[in-house]
């Protein structure tokens, strides 16, 4: 199987910001997109412990304050391993904090691999109390739509004339 893209090691999370006492969701994807088999390699993520605590590991080892350790199967190219957990952040974490953490994947088979393609870092923002959403969406959108169908009906009615 071709690999499909060119990044090897990928995280994302289910928000960009949280409020104190709420929890992040990330998601860890490896994607073997080199010719040849991965095999021995380490999943890690560091975060701080201050203002992060682990909710749910994900089958995650806990390696000690602020880490977790995933050991991945032998993976062939192609193959795809994901893992998801969960992070609390900290009742008193303060307005505007941006809680970072780190995952990066290690192994002699994965050595080669560009510093893109082994270590990504995602952001969270904190903020004490979220933005309101405003309007519903089918009410902006039908704001912007309006004029469009105006001009419709006047250049149509433009060209039966």
């Amino acid at each position: 199987m071709a690999p499909t893209t060119a990044v090897l090691l990928r995280k994302t999370a289910d928000r960009g910001e949280v409020i104190p006492g709420g929890h992040v969701r990330y998601t860890i994807t490896v994607q073997n997109t080199l010719l040849h088999a991965i095999r021995g390699s380490v999943v890690t993520d560091s975060f701080n412990p201050t203002y992060l605590s682990v909710q749910e590991s994900g089958n995650a080892t806990t390696m000690g304050n602020g880490l977790l350790q995933w050991r991945l199967p032998d993976l062939a190219p192609g193959q795809v391993w994901t893992a998801s957990y969960v992070l609390g952040i900290s009742k008193n974490a303060p307005n505007a904090l941006s809680v970072n953490n780190i995952a990066r994947i290690t192994g002699p088979d994965v050595a080669d691999a560009s510093f893109n393609e082994r270590v990504t870092i995602t952001q969270t923002g904190v903020m004490t109390q979220l933005p309101a959403t405003g309007a519903a969406m089918d009410a902006i959108l039908a704001m912007l739509m309006a004029p469009l169908a105006l001009a419709a009906a006047v250049a149509q009615r433009r060209l039966m004339a």
